[in-house]
Formats: C-alpha cells, structure tokens, sequence
C-alpha cells in the first residue's frame, strides 16, 4: 500500500535534512512525501528541492498561507495513498516505525495506529511523559476508545497512521492561522473511529529546541494562550458532543487541565489581558470545578485561585513552584481526617479545605508489615508505615481483619494530628 507523508515545513533549514533523511530512511513501505513549504524566508525550500531533485516520492510544494494548519490541509489534498501519516521539519521518525505501523493496520482493518513517542532533548537525551508511557503500555487490536478513555489526550498528528479514506469520509481538517492544529482533528478522530491499534514501541522522536522557539515552549505569549484556549473549547465542544461519559469524564478531568500548569507558570508578572483570557478559560471550561480535576495538588489550587479572582495569590504560589522550592508542607483537614497543602504561611490568607485536599492516592502511603501473626479470625501485624507527603514514618503493632488489611494511624501537623486509613502490604 502506498503511504502519503506529510510534512509542513517553514524556516526549520537548521533541522529539516535530518527529518528527511529518517523519513527516507523507512523500509518496507513505499511513500510519496509531500513537503508543503509554508512561506520560508531561510532555505528550507531549497534544501527541500534538493532533496526533490534526488528523490522521486518526494514533491514540494508552496503553501503561504494558512500556517501549519492550511500546509497540512494542502498537503493531505494531493495524497494518493491508501494510508496517510505526517512528520514535522525538525523531528525524527525512527528506523522501521511505518513498516510497524501500516503491518498493524493490514491486521486489524483499523482507521488509524498510534504508536509512542518520545522526546528528544538539545543535549540529544531522550525523555517519556508518563501519561503517555500509560497509555502505550502495551499493544492494543481495534481498540474502542471507552476501553482507553486517556488516550485522547494523545493529540500529536505525526506518531499516527491513517487510512487515508477514513480521514476523508470523518471530514477531518486542520484549524488555519493557529498555533495548536493537533488538538482539535486528532480528538476528532478517535472520536468518530470505529476502531483503533495502540504499539508500544516508539515511533517517533519530538524535537525540544534550545532556542525555545517552537510552539509549545512559548506558552506564556499572549497570543499562544488564545490560540490554546480557542483550541480547547473547539475540543471540548467535539468531546461533549460525541464523546461517551467515561470519555467526556476522563477528557474534563485528566485531559482539558494537563498542561494547563505551563500556563499557570507564567501568572507572575503577567499582563492584564493574559490574566482576563486565563481566568476566562478556566472558568468557562471547568464551571468552577478545576479543584476535582486530576492534576495534581498543587495545580488544582492554583487553578482554584485563578477562579477565584485571586491573581496576588496565585502569582505568589505561581512564583513559588517555579523557583525550584522544596515541595508545599502539608496539614490536616478541617475534621482531622486526611490532609491538606498547608499555603497559611506564603499566602496568609485563607484558603478552604477541598482545594488545597491532597487525595490518599496522594499521600504516599506505604505501610509494610515485617512480621505476621495469624490468629483464628484476625492477623498481628507488625511494620513500619510510611506517609511520604508527610514526611512521616513510624513502627506499628496491631491487630487487623485479615479480609480488609488496613492500618489507620494519627500523623502529626503543625494544626494537629492527622487522622490516615490505608492498605497493609503483609507480604
């Protein structure tokens, strides 16, 4: 089968050979490589036509309009292949990954593959993110997306492969003259698939620049953030209007907020309108819910002050996390019961209970017994527990049901004792 790449391309002449050459570099499948040149002021477009002129699956075309979005719309309206996958200008496709990816499909008769990803850092190190590391844990065959719900929030175009009728039979397009083009056609189509394959072997290297000058290392400009709240509410509006409970849950909750702490990060000494367009954003998506989202703690509360119209606050806890401070001290609840981030001594305001709740998944809670007597209806346990977010720890001997092994112990704070309930590993 043949496969249509496409590959939008402006002023990235420093990386572009590269990209080419793992694109080229690809064995087993036949291609036709469309490069759509976006406007180029560098010599990207030569180096294309270079490349061109010495590669016949190669075509390059001129695309100045648009931005990304319109050169890859441009782009997948001249692919003749029966599957269809994009690359950008400055990333690498790993040796072998289509021959993988175009093989699972010819299996499964799925509308597209994801394959993992990872990211490849200036020093040229690797790195994985560990929602992604989850969700391409293991290979998966013409999987519905209720049976993976996270994996929507994988919404990179260039670790995919498409059957190029299904993309055009969803009516699937990139958004023109926007930073985010990702988001919105990818949530689209593991939307409208009727079946999708998951390969845990990574396909695809994401390039981080040292420059900071792609897009997702901007994220405190003005206008990236309305690019990313545009993008989001389009997102958002498709997941709700499509989307199954268990999607739109784990879309709203795990999803929406996930790198929403890039731009929390850049509160401090922001402008008026960064600061309008922030609050807006949150308060519209989440309705005043970002405190039951899943990030974590500290970025639920920081979402909870932006709600709450307190800038000074968030600024001041903003400026906190990224000054490579030690990690937020906790306390306890209200009511004994469980704990909090304890914020009294850097914003000396008050701040309830459920937005500052550190989670028991959250606790680190570890209680491991040594020893185990068993009795005739009961175990003697004896061990150590450890409450990591507390940094606590302390010996027990107890006695527990041996059907519920749990172990409930007093965590002193600095507003009292801390009353914590969690699992005995007897070992």
């Amino acid at each position: 089968m043949l496969l249509s790449v496409v590959i939008p391309v402006k002023n990235v002449a420093r990386w572009l050979p590269e990209a080419l050459d793992s694109v080229l570099g690809q064995r087993g499948v036949k291609t036709q490589i469309i490069v759509v040149d976006n406007g180029s002021t560098d010599d990207s477009f030569t180096i294309a036509q270079a490349y061109a002129d010495k590669h016949s699956a190669i075509e390059v075309v001129s695309h100045p309009h648009g931005g990304t979005g319109g050169a890859r719309n441009a782009g997948v309206a001249r692919a003749r292949g029966e599957l269809l996958t994009f690359a950008d200008p400055d990333d690498i496709v790993l040796p072998g990954a289509w021959k993988a990816m175009s093989k699972s499909l010819r299996k499964s008769g799925s509308d597209f593959v994801v394959g993992h990803f990872e990211r490849l850092h200036p020093d040229l190190t690797r790195s994985s993110l560990g929602w992604a590391d989850r969700v391409h844990a293991r290979a998966r065959t013409a999987a519905a997306l209720a049976e993976l719900p996270e994996i929507i929030g994988d919404v990179f175009v260039w670790n995919k492969m498409f059957r190029t009728a299904f993309w055009r039979s969803a009516g699937i397009v990139f958004p023109e003259n926007t930073r985010y083009q990702d988001q919105g056609p990818i949530t689209e189509a593991f939307l409208r698939a009727s079946a999708f394959d998951v390969l845990p072997r990574t396909v695809y290297l994401w390039r981080l620049r040292s420059d900071a000058s792609s897009v997702t290392q901007r994220r405190g400009d003005l206008d990236n953030l309305h690019d990313r709240d545009r993008t989001k509410r389009a997102a958002w509006e498709v997941v709700r209007t499509l989307g199954a409970p268990t999607v739109v849950d784990t879309f709203s909750k795990r999803v929406m907020p996930g790198d929403m702490h890039h731009y929390f990060a850049a509160i401090h000494g922001c402008s008026d309108d960064y600061w309008s367009v922030l609050r807006s954003m949150v308060c519209d998506l989440w309705g005043g819910g970002f405190a039951q989202t899943d990030v974590l703690p500290v970025q639920r509360l920081l979402g909870w002050l932006v709600e709450q119209d307190r800038r000074d606050d968030a600024a001041t806890l903003a400026d906190y996390l990224t000054g490579g401070n030690r990690p937020l001290p906790v306390t306890a609840t209200a009511s004994g019961e469980g704990l909090r981030l304890d914020v009294s001594a850097l914003l000396g305001a008050d701040v309830p209970d459920e937005p500052a709740l550190v989670r028991p998944t959250e606790w680190g809670w570890q209680a491991v017994a040594d020893q185990v007597d068993r009795g005739t209806a009961s175990l003697r346990v004896r061990g150590t527990v450890r409450i990591a977010r507390a940094e606590w720890e302390e010996p027990f001997d107890t006695v527990i049901d041996p059907s519920t092994p749990t172990l409930t112990c007093s965590v002193p704070t600095r507003t009292g004792p801390a009353r914590l309930t969690g699992p005995v590993e007897l070992g």
